[in-house]
């Protein structure tokens, strides 16, 4: 009942925090990270003390590309889609494209260069028929949390500015790690002040439409932030991402039905 709540209230508010019903899955991502990073460093350590371990920004640059890589290889994220899959199926009903290349997010305490600031998606060529999933892979509070302005999908995006963001260029460590190359900086600043922290729990997935103002300019808590954010899309709706960005995670009987139609009787 509280889930189906929070789902009539999606379409208004833009966001839903979930308690995804199959954690285990998560708990042994975030170990699997965590046996990679001791691979890398040579000693081990939990997610949330990776600040105390890494404090060079060159060193973190290449242990977060590493990282993805070893995300990106195993597609270990598609586990928590599969064992999940009825949560996102009433989001976004039984045809789903999957980002094939997630996002992994590492913010270090005090570290405002691990982050992007507030931002809606769409003014960096998404639409409004996607949906971001940020997994949680450790504890974070209202000091450490993503925050989302809601309700901010449901009004004119507000004016931006481009600008050039000369430590990440095109093609760069940093601009593979999901930093964009060129701001869209939000012009008029008043609406921080409506910015909500999303306190999360490992096994917990926020849920967001891609209009919705989002992000984090700084995680003032003591422990790093650890998040995964794959991005979702129903398989019929629109996207002007590049040929590839996302691929079919799962489909419908009457999706099948149709491609074997569509297969022998081509228009």
């Amino acid at each position: 009942m509280e889930l189906n709540k929070k789902l009539n209230e999606f379409a208004d508010i833009g966001y839903v925090l979930i308690s995804l019903p199959h954690k285990n899955c998560i708990k042994a991502l975030s170990s699997k990270l965590e046996d990679k990073l001791a691979q890398i460093m040579g000693e081990s350590f939990s997610l949330k003390d990776y600040h105390h371990f890494v404090e060079n920004d060159d060193q973190h640059i290449d242990i977060h590309l590493e990282l993805l890589q070893f995300i990106h290889e195993s597609q270990i994220h598609l586990e928590v889609l599969t064992e999940n899959l009825a949560v996102f199926e009433s989001l976004l009903g039984p045809d789903l494209d999957a980002q094939a290349e997630p996002h992994l997010r590492i913010a270090r305490p005090g570290k405002y260069q691990d982050n992007i600031g507030f931002h809606s998606d769409i003014d960096y060529g998404n639409t409004s028929y996607e949906m971001s999933c940020v997994i949680a892979l450790n504890k974070m509070n209202e000091e450490g949390a993503l925050k989302v302005l809601p309700s901010s999908h449901a009004q004119r995006l507000f004016a931006t500015v481009a600008i050039e963001n000369e430590k990440a260029p095109k093609g760069s460590k940093l601009n593979k790690l999901g930093v964009p190359y060129q701001f869209k900086k939000i012009v008029d600043e008043s609406y921080k002040e409506e910015m909500l922290p999303i306190p999360m729990n490992c096994g917990e997935v926020l849920c967001f439409n891609l209009g919705v103002v989002h992000g984090q300019e700084v995680n003032l808590s003591e422990d790093t932030r650890w998040t995964i954010d794959v991005r979702l899309k129903n398989i019929l709706a629109p996207t002007n991402t590049r040929e590839g960005y996302y691929k079919p995670f799962s489909k419908s009987p009457m999706t099948l039905a149709a491609e074997k139609f569509i297969k022998h009787n081509p228009q």
